[in-house]
């Protein structure tokens, strides 16, 4: 269990730093860039889109790191124990989607209630980012 947590807080510090700088520099650029307003908002879309992407990633390898470290966090299902099975079922918790198709087992269970916790928050924050920044740039076009 404590190689569980210790993979789960990692990830979850990088994710929070990634997302923190990501945001940090959109923001930045947007405000010094000088082209169309809704062009710059196009951007934080894509930026934060990228980060979400990049954050999936990151929980995706602590899956498939947590299954090859400990026999009991598995994935149950239709799973063939390859990276990309890791990255789907990521992706389904990181976006709260949770198909159900694929079912965590023991620690597992743990890492992607955490990551769906953790998932919903960034996207939020996304939301949130975008909001603002929609409501500075939208109306000067």
């Amino acid at each position: 269990m404590a190689v569980t947590i210790v993979i789960l807080v990692s990830i979850c510090v990088l994710c929070v730093g990634i997302h923190f700088e990501v945001l940090v520099r959109a923001s930045s650029f947007m405000s010094r860039h000088h082209t169309r307003p809704k062009r710059r908002i196009l951007l934080g879309v894509f930026a934060t889109g990228a980060a979400h992407v990049t954050e999936v990633l990151a929980f995706g390898l602590g899956v498939f790191l947590l299954q090859q470290l400990n026999s009991q966090a598995q994935l149950a299902g239709d799973v063939q124990h390859q990276f990309l099975d890791s990255l789907y079922f990521s992706f389904a918790c990181y976006s709260t989607l949770g198909f159900g198709d694929l079912v965590p087992m023991g620690p597992m269970k743990l890492f992607a209630g955490c990551e769906a916790l953790a998932g919903l928050i960034l996207i939020a924050w996304s939301a949130s980012f975008l909001y603002l920044q929609m409501e500075r740039y939208w109306r000067t076009d």
